[in-house]
């Protein structure tokens, strides 16, 4: 529905989970928004670029499970206010514009498209807001940049990208002083070792390694404190040796 404010100016529209087809009206954000929410509609076509004279007030931008085209606005950047952009489960291409760091987000999710090129979130820049980082099922490559180290969320699934490749990046899980619950990084290529610390994080509910490359012992502390948490682990179609240690058994919740 439409949401209005005292002086009965609209600032929220939700038409979500209908059969809404067309495009965007780029006259809709001639209003000063703060919510657009279309998500599980029948939308195609672009994002208006539009969008960005409402930069001042934007503060959720909710468009996933349509069928949008296109790349994503670079002048997204401009959003000033915007903490939660999902873009998920369209049909955008191309890269994913560096001008989102300039951004304070919470939620970013850009999974389940067909975007290219590496993964250009500066996690530096935003580790003091986003919590929830999803780019998987995407076409991106290169590498997990080794400043993934600094992300403080709760969610980070990049799996799902066939052209990555490269190592599980040192301190991306900081053990018991982790945040994150959710880790997903299948079917990426990934080669090395797997960091010990990623069994330590307390927090952890879902761990998600599978089709990778990945080889080396399983740590005698998988099934040890602090995985008090833990809901499911998924390793298989790697190259991991060894033999299974006893305390996988512990891992029951």
């Amino acid at each position: 529905g439409l949401y209005c404010n005292s002086s009965l100016h609209v600032k929220q529209i939700r038409l979500n989970i209908n059969n809404l087809t067309g495009t965007i009206p780029k006259e809709l954000f001639a209003h000063e928004l703060g919510i657009i929410d279309l998500h599980s509609n029948r939308i195609g076509g672009t994002i208006s670029d539009y969008v960005c004279n409402i930069s001042r007030t934007l503060t959720e931008m909710i468009l996933h499970s349509n069928s949008l085209t296109g790349t994503i606005l670079p002048c997204l950047g401009m959003l000033k206010n915007l903490e939660y952009l999902n873009l998920r489960e369209n049909l955008l291409k191309g890269p994913i514009p560096e001008s989102l760091n300039k951004l304070a987000l919470v939620k970013l999710d850009l999974a389940s498209n067909d975007l290219t090129g590496q993964i250009t979130v500066d996690f530096d820049r935003m580790s003091g807001s986003l919590e929830l980082l999803n780019l998987f099922d995407n076409m991106l490559s290169g590498s997990i940049p080794p400043s993934v180290k600094l992300f403080n969320g709760t969610n980070l699934l990049l799996g799902d990208n066939i052209g990555m490749s490269g190592i599980i990046p040192d301190g991306i899980a900081k053990g018991e002083a982790s945040r994150l619950e959710v880790l997903g990084l299948w079917n990426m290529g990934l080669t090395g070792t797997i960091p010990k610390s990623v069994f330590q994080m307390k927090n952890l509910v879902a761990l998600a390694l599978s089709k990778n490359e990945l080889s080396g012992h399983l740590p005698q502390e998988i099934g040890r404190t602090p995985l008090i948490n833990i809901r499911g682990i998924t390793l298989e179609r790697n190259n991991l040796s060894g033999t299974i240690p006893s305390s996988i058994a512990n891992l029951s919740s």
